[in-house]
């Protein structure tokens, strides 16, 4: 049989028998896994508006009555809601996550993928609402676009690009603050009262007053119907029954309100630095990233070249290069005299900003056993770059990759 190599940018093109096919996912099924990511579980009720926070940062805001079932109906029970948070290069190359759409390559601000379930049946996001969702960034870019991921065996594809803009986020964030709207309740009492020692009793000591307060106004007012005597502290306090009703409106305070800001905590409300975070919304589950198109100035056609010293030893290879200093995880492509290039295919040049620092891995699955290799460098104009793999675990190759981006 003809050996074949996984084309990692047109990877299903040229996969052209069953058996090579299957050896080439056992990367993908035993490696580079969604497995490699923490899922987050909570519970929800779909009556209430819920935020919740993941373990990497990224908060999600979810509205009342978000959820539906398969027919559009309210969902009433329970729901689990799934987090995966893929916020760094370690993270999305150990899943397989590369920055790609189409043949263009995408500056990542992060992934996300939400999945929700009711009683074990899967539920889905109303036609008319949406998740908030907002994850941290060092500082958050311009351009960004929200896209749509479509996962299968072998990679994803990321398409159905929608523009984010921070400021009408914004906007929307300041029509969603539940403001504070204040309630009244008429409060009545018969007392009138006076302090020994002073002709004034409002002259008295401020713990005299506030005892006064609080006894007079418990309740929805307190009425006597004879005279009382009581102490506060060291002063004697005389409390007198007053033929006339005194009255009083008071402001029935939430407990969730927060004076500093005016507004009632914990709903709806995003309280993150739009310069520090990337705050969008969902309107599916599955799999979303946050991206711009990536572009840099110092991009210039090059001749990078990759080889790998002992391929002839493996039918499946997966070549892939990640950027050091943006979240960047692209694809590697096997031309026809068996090296590899990051570009399209043998017709096409490849295009890097020379002077950006990266990292090429390679790796290969044997006889159940992965084989691995890595270099980091700085991109030239013209360059071969090889690697030699070598037998190694899962555990050991999720630690070089994280040690080594």
């Amino acid at each position: 049989m003809k050996k074949i190599f996984i084309l990692l940018v047109v990877l299903s093109s040229i996969i052209s028998c069953k058996q090579d096919k299957e050896i080439s996912t056992d990367v993908f099924t035993k490696v580079y896994t969604d497995d490699n990511i923490l899922t987050q579980a909570f519970s929800i009720d779909n009556a209430a508006d819920t935020v919740l926070k993941g373990k990497s940062g990224t908060r999600l805001y979810i509205s009342a009555h978000t959820f539906v079932d398969s027919l559009g109906k309210p969902v009433t029970q329970k729901i689990t809601l799934e987090l995966k948070e893929a916020l760094t290069v370690s993270d999305m190359v150990l899943c397989n996550l590369t920055t790609t759409s189409g043949n263009k390559p995408l500056e990542s601000g992060g992934m996300v993928f939400l999945n929700a379930k009711a009683e074990g049946h899967s539920v889905r996001i109303a036609d008319k609402a949406d998740i908030k969702v907002s994850i941290p960034a060092d500082s958050a870019r311009s351009g960004m676009q929200v896209f749509e991921g479509k996962k299968d065996t072998i990679g994803i594809s990321w398409e159905n690009p929608v523009p984010v803009l921070n400021q009408q986020i914004g906007e929307r964030r300041e029509k969603e603050k539940r403001k504070l709207e204040l309630k009244l309740k008429e409060l009545r009492t018969n007392v009138t009262y006076s302090v020994d020692g002073f002709t004034d009793p409002y002259a008295a000591p401020q713990e005299v007053s506030n005892k006064v307060s609080e006894i007079g106004w418990s309740g929805n007012g307190l009425i006597i119907t004879k005279d009382s005597t009581f102490k506060v502290g060291k002063y004697t306090v005389h409390f007198y029954v007053n033929k006339n009703l005194q009255k009083y409106q008071q402001a029935i305070i939430p407990e969730d309100y927060d004076p500093e800001t005016d507004e009632l905590i914990g709903y709806n409300t995003f309280k993150e630095d739009e310069k520090t975070s990337y705050l969008f919304s969902l309107k599916k589950l599955g799999w979303a990233n946050i991206d711009r198109f990536f572009s840099d100035p110092r991009t210039k056609e090059i001749e990078l070249i990759t080889t790998v010293d002992n391929q002839s030893d493996f039918k499946t290879i997966y070549i892939s290069m990640v950027f050091k200093n943006q979240k960047m995880y692209l694809q590697g492509y096997q031309k026809k005299d068996g090296t590899y290039c990051f570009s399209h295919g043998d017709f096409e040049k490849t295009m890097l900003p020379v002077g950006e620092t990266v990292c090429i891995f390679a790796t290969a699955y044997k006889n159940d056993k992965p084989y691995f290799a890595m270099r980091s460098f700085t991109i030239s104009e013209k360059q071969t770059i090889a690697l030699a793999l070598q037998e190694t675990t899962v555990e050991q190759l999720k630690q070089k990759v994280s040690t080594g981006i």
